[in-house]
């Protein structure tokens, strides 16, 4: 009487398990592949769609630019008036 592991039948069942291991790993690293591209066509279509926006409503980006200039304009009226307070006070 053979041993099993000789046996066909066994040889057929360890082929089997390998091949169902090696898919399975297969499976795994597309999944992966696939997420990630899912998730960059995400951040993309984000993107295009602020995008989007900033083309239908201009303004927005000027309101934008606008009103950082207006505090840098702010900023340097405060520091200028501390400068001409400080040149006072030595004087």
């Amino acid at each position: 009487m053979q041993h099993s592991r000789h046996h066909p039948r066994h040889n057929d069942e360890e082929a089997l398990a390998k091949a169902s291991k090696e898919l399975e790993r297969r499976v795994d690293e597309r999944t992966a592949e696939l997420l990630t591209a899912n998730r960059l066509m995400k951040n993309d279509a984000r993107r295009g769609k602020r995008a989007e926006e900033e083309i239908r409503n201009p303004a927005s980006g000027w309101r934008n630019l606008s009103e950082g200039l207006q505090s840098r304009l702010e900023e340097e009226r405060t520091r200028i008036s501390r400068e001409i307070h400080d040149e006072w006070d030595r004087r």
